[in-house]
């Protein structure tokens, strides 16, 4: 069992707390940072990968509204 399991249970697990709290939807988004990375690790991955920093404003910009 990876420790993010335990410190952070399934959105899918029925968890009264989170139901009742209505912070459902905030423990799925901690999910989707644990496996996809934060804003800013994305970020340094386009940096690291072009080493120019237009490029990484160009990622940047394109992102801002995404998921809004």
């Amino acid at each position: 069992m990876q420790i993010n399991a335990v410190i952070f249970p399934s959105p899918t697990i029925k968890t009264p707390v989170l139901d009742h709290l209505g912070s459902r939807h905030r423990v799925a988004y901690v999910h989707k940072m644990l496996e996809h990375g934060t804003g800013a690790d994305r970020q340094l991955a386009v940096f690291e990968k072009t080493k120019k920093l237009a490029e990484l404003a160009s990622y940047i910009n394109s992102q801002y509204l995404v998921g809004i």
